[in-house]
């Protein structure tokens, strides 16, 4: 695998990956029909600019973002629970896992929770 390309990975919804992925975050979530994202990742993340990086791409893209960032290694029930808070009370159609498995896992789980009677992405 050339890591130095751009990848996309679909199972069952989307994973993008690779070389300068996250300036295409917005235009994928535009795709999507999005207009708010929940931005799930961690606290780590904010040093590296990633956080950053998404949302300035989801603005560019015209679509509002709000960042969940407490999600850690292993996540639990209460953090899923919180994100899908955040993603209903925000009133998010669209979830964003930024980082890693736990980050991903999570945004999985919040996604589920935040969307089981919504409909949405």
């Amino acid at each position: 695998m050339n890591f130095l390309k751009l990848y996309s990975f679909r199972m069952p919804r989307n994973i993008l990956f690779g070389l300068n992925a996250v300036e295409k975050v917005g235009d994928r979530a535009n795709g999507l029909g999005g207009k708010k994202a929940l931005i799930v990742t961690d606290k780590m993340l904010h040093t590296t600019g990633a956080i950053g990086k998404v949302e300035g791409s989801l603005k560019k893209a015209g679509i509002k973002a709000v960042t969940y960032d407490e999600v850690i290694t292993e996540p639990t029930t209460e953090h899923v629970t919180k994100g899908a808070e955040i993603f209903k009370s925000q009133d998010c159609n669209l979830v964003i896992g930024l980082g890693g498995g736990a980050c991903i896992d999570a945004a999985k789980g919040i996604a589920v929770m935040g969307t089981k009677s919504r409909g949405h992405h």
